[in-house]
């Protein structure tokens, strides 16, 4: 008797239990949209490197569609995260989503697209393109250089570079949205004085939740060191002075290159103000949901604690335009903006 006296009251909690649970939405009846997106703000909440301009949880809807959900808690400043569909994906959640474009370089709907397309095209398989002119007493280097490759990519120019004296540098980054980190500090390390290599290139800042969980500390961060002569393959160039071509088109990659000569060589930009992105990111991912995250996560910074503009590297020598008058002509010498840097070093 006494066991059965027991069991009616368990079920009646249960009951209860239940009844509550289901007027506040259990895990297992909330909506894929909903579970996901709770998911997504924890995440952001922890790795995201603007984590104080999200809004409070009781602020946001989570029943929104996932793009939706997503832009309603990014920062104002952020042009950058992005999600992409999880391949390896092993459940079953209904997740609506509509995939947001990235904001780096040029979209693929810009009529902007067909002439990043013919750059490509006019440097056929590879990456870059190179030409050496003199300029009085001076041996100048031009670099075209689509995106930060594998290093290896770069080392029949540089050599080239190094076995004809180049005196001046000029690199073409305008239609470099980017690449490896590696193959930045590689280019840097090459350019910079032989004194300052080896020594602190480029440092990686994270929210304060992640820096305490990584460095122990309020003020840790990654290092990012140049690399040392023994290491550049022949590569390392005796420059005295760095020009950069430079449009809406040169970002991430591209514009820390920029920032990490700068530190140690007198650097000129032309062109026109580049994209603004001084901001990295790292993948987010659990299998047990069908989109991962890519969220801005940390800030560059070079040696001298200084990071890209948000709003972008201003040229030293503004043009209204960056892109050349036909695709043709990049690496000529009356291209507007390779005639500016060659005018400039024929005056030194």
């Amino acid at each position: 008797m006494k066991h059965r006296d027991l069991i009616l009251p368990i079920l009646m909690t249960l009951l209860l239990g239940a009844c509550a649970d289901n007027e506040h939405g259990t895990p297992e009846q909330e909506s894929g949209n909903v579970r996901m997106n709770k998911w997504v703000y924890a995440m952001m909440k922890h790795h995201y490197l603007w984590t104080d301009d999200m809004p409070a949880e009781e602020e946001v809807n989570f029943n929104q569609n996932l793009s939706g959900f997503y832009e309603s808690i990014k920062s104002p400043k952020d042009r950058f995260s992005y999600f992409e569909s999880n391949m390896t994906y092993n459940g079953s959640l209904d997740v609506k989503a509509s995939m947001p474009g990235r904001a780096v370089g040029w979209e693929m709907d810009s009529p902007r697209y067909d002439v990043d397309k013919e750059v490509y095209g006019l440097m056929g398989a590879s990456r870059n393109a190179d030409s050496i002119y003199v300029v009085g007493k001076h041996v100048v280097g031009y670099l075209l250089y689509y995106g930060f490759g594998a290093k290896e990519e770069l080392l029949p120019t540089l050599r080239k570079f190094k076995e004809r004296g180049v005196t001046d540098i000029v690199l073409d980054f305008r239609f470099n949205g980017g690449g490896y980190v590696d193959t930045a500090i590689f280019l840097s390390s090459c350019i910079i004085p032989e004194e300052f290599r080896g020594t602190d290139a480029q440092y990686q800042v994270y929210n304060p939740t992640v820096t305490l969980e990584r460095f122990g500390r309020p003020d840790g961060h990654d290092t990012n060191k140049y690399m040392k002569s023994g290491s550049l393959q022949g590569c390392g160039l005796e420059v005295k002075h760095a020009y950069f071509l430079v449009g809406g088109g040169t970002a991430s990659a591209s514009e820390s290159t920029i920032m990490m000569v700068d530190a140690h060589l007198p650097v000129t930009t032309i062109g026109a103000r580049t994209t603004g992105k001084g901001v990295g990111m790292y993948d987010i991912k659990d299998n047990n949901y069908p989109f991962y995250l890519v969220p801005i996560t940390f800030r560059y910074y070079n040696s001298q604690w200084e990071t890209v503009p948000d709003e972008g590297i201003k040229p030293d020598y503004e043009f209204e335009t960056a892109m050349p008058h036909r695709v043709q002509d990049l690496g000529q010498t009356s291209e507007p903006l390779l005639e500016k840097a060659l005018e400039l070093i024929g005056n030194e």
